[in-house]
């Protein structure tokens, strides 16, 4: 049990050597103080996360992506939707194609 023991401690030994924090005025911060500091740090970043899940959870694709209830269906109608908007593009760019040409000739 002592030889776990003293194992252990020279594993973490190098580790608690750094954790030593000093001040401004060179006092040495307590382990309450730093565990104060480390809660403080860890719940404004619990507040930003909060905050952040619920940006996305308000976002217009989140919204989209919960109200899918067949992925398949889903996309299904999206590839088709693109195709017509590719066709409908391709279109546009047929009768200007011919038109320029016609320019050119004359």
């Amino acid at each position: 049990m002592q030889q776990m023991t003293s194992r252990k401690f020279l594993k973490y030994w190098p580790i608690l050597k750094k954790v030593t924090v000093l001040t401004s005025k060179g006092d040495k911060l307590t382990d309450k103080d730093k565990l104060r500091a480390t809660v403080k740090r860890l719940r404004v970043k619990v507040k930003i996360l909060k905050n952040a899940i619920i940006t996305i959870k308000q976002s217009e694709t989140f919204q989209t992506i919960i109200g899918i209830v067949d992925w398949g269906e889903y996309f299904t109608k999206t590839k088709k939707k693109l195709q017509q908007q590719l066709e409908e593009l391709q279109f546009e760019i047929k009768p200007s194609k011919s038109h320029s040409r016609k320019k050119k000739d004359s």
